[in-house]
């Protein structure tokens, strides 16, 4: 996505800021002339298929997870939430890196797996989000976020046309609607 806004294939791009990936992030956007646009913070949240043996809790820790399957999956020039150093330091060992979602909604459902996502509606889209649950991460460690920054990515000194104003304002009015502010 980095690459695409770079080389003007796309105008604009979403992507998220975490404690594991925010140097990254920032170092890439800046060799590329972008910038990153604040929207809001999200608490991760535990993503997991709705027969999972968890599904029932109403919040879950690294150690009620620690005996199943960390699933997620990366793109070439984003780095996950959860970075191979941050899977070492939540000790998720049994951690299972994919190159797309519809492989990494297979395995949450078959090896009764988890991933961590925003928790924003509808964030998966509607063809799965009646089979799998978000349950809130709590957090027991205070040494380690569980908070990252959700925003948008553009060139630097760009004017963006109608279309991904429209597009902003629409995803602020989602996070509105979610309960975040903007």
């Amino acid at each position: 996505m980095i690459e695409d806004v770079a080389l003007g294939k796309s105008e604009l791009g979403i992507l998220y800021l975490s404690d594991s990936n925010r140097n990254f992030i920032l170092k890439n956007l800046n060799a590329n002339n972008l910038e990153f646009h604040h929207l809001t913070e999200c608490s991760a949240f535990v993503y997991l298929h709705k027969n999972h043996p968890l599904a029932k809790k109403e919040c879950l820790s690294l150690e009620d997870l620690s005996d199943y399957h960390f699933v997620t999956f990366d793109t070439d020039d984003v780095n996950s939430f959860f970075s191979e150093e941050v899977i070492k330091q939540f000790n998720l060992d049994k951690a299972i890196t994919v190159a797309d979602r519809a492989t990494e909604l297979n395995l949450l459902q078959t090896l009764n797996g988890y991933t961590f996502l925003s928790g924003v509606f509808g964030e998966e889209g509607n063809e799965t989000s009646e089979d799998f649950i978000l349950i809130p991460l709590q957090n027991h460690d205070k040494k380690i976020s569980h908070i990252f920054e959700l925003g948008y990515i553009t060139k630097k000194v760009t004017r963006l046309d109608n279309i991904s104003l429209t597009y902003i304002d629409t995803i602020r009015r989602i996070l509105h609607i979610a309960g975040f502010t903007c």
